[in-house]
């Protein structure tokens, strides 16, 4: 059974991102490839007459470039906790609200650490909140100024002291802001 794209987690489709795309294969490979269609008798030595051995040599050309890129990208495919760890999500509280300018700047700034983190592969996701907030329930109240949830990430850790340092690293805490690591329970 094949996943489409709209199928995979979060953590899968970050880790297909983060691959090569442009993966040439290995040249032994290809010498692999044509010795074995040989030995089978699918492809035909050099120099021969017979028309009909451009297709079985089209198709080991084809059967070669596929393994080839499989291989490829099979090798370079970055170690990712995030398939095969625990997932943690940051919340990032603070009060101080910067200036339009100071806010670009930082929202680089944490573009940065997050491309720095998604390149190891612990990032899973993360967004920026609007500053205002619904509410619904019995006991719902909004926080009135003081410290809101202004953004999160989602990462991926292999336990707890892990999620803790990746945290450590985050800019927001910079900037007096304080981060919460909770980790996502299984569902």
């Amino acid at each position: 059974m094949t996943r489409t794209d709209d199928e995979l987690e979060d953590a899968e489709r970050f880790a297909l991102a983060g691959l090569r795309q442009d993966a040439d294969p290995p040249p032994e490979l290809e010498a692999s490839v044509v010795a074995d269609l040989r030995r089978r008798g699918l492809l035909r030595p050099a120099g021969s007459r017979r028309t009909r051995g451009a297709v079985p040599a089209a198709a080991a050309a084809v059967i070669a470039f596929a393994l080839g890129i499989a291989v490829g990208l099979a090798s370079r495919r970055p170690s990712s906790p995030a398939l095969a760890s625990g997932r943690y999500v940051l919340l990032l509280e603070g009060a101080d609200t910067p200036s339009a300018q100071e806010e670009a700047r930082r929202v680089d700034e944490y573009r940065a650490w997050a491309r720095k983190e998604a390149g190891a592969g612990r990032l899973v996701s993360g967004e920026k909140l609007e500053p205002w907030a619904l509410a619904l329930g019995a006991a719902a109240q909004v926080p009135a100024g003081g410290e809101t949830v202004r953004g999160f990430f989602i990462i991926a850790a292999r336990d707890d002291a892990e999620a803790l340092a990746i945290a450590q690293g985050c800019p927001h805490l910079l900037h007096g802001g304080r981060v919460i690591v909770r980790k996502i329970g299984k569902t």
